[in-house]
């Protein structure tokens, strides 16, 4: 079954929020920002997605090593990258999708 705008939006809320509890404001904005076109079925938000992938300084470099001020353990290090990848890795594939469906 191809890949909706909703569950584009759906995976871009949940890395939005992820980044926001870790001190990633920066790219919470940005991706907070494309949500409304991802969800108005714009082809531009989706294009807009797949430019934070790749390159130095995209948010696949990220590391989240911080929540809310304080230092993660290793441990909690590793859980939340792992969920952090597992978002990463939804959103370029449903992103990548909904743009060769799109054309």
């Amino acid at each position: 079954m191809p890949t909706s705008y909703e569950e584009l939006a759906s995976t871009l809320e949940n890395l939005r929020d992820l980044l926001r509890q870790h001190d990633q404001q920066f790219w919470a904005k940005r991706i907070d920002d494309d949500i409304h076109f991802v969800r108005q079925t714009e082809v531009f938000g989706v294009e807009r997605v797949m430019t934070y992938f790749g390159g130095m300084g995209s948010l696949n470099d990220i590391i989240l090593t911080q929540a809310r001020g304080r230092s993660l353990d290793s441990a909690e290090q590793q859980l939340v990258n792992d969920q952090l990848g597992t978002l990463l890795n939804r959103s370029w594939h449903y992103a990548k999708e909904l743009l060769g469906n799109a054309t």
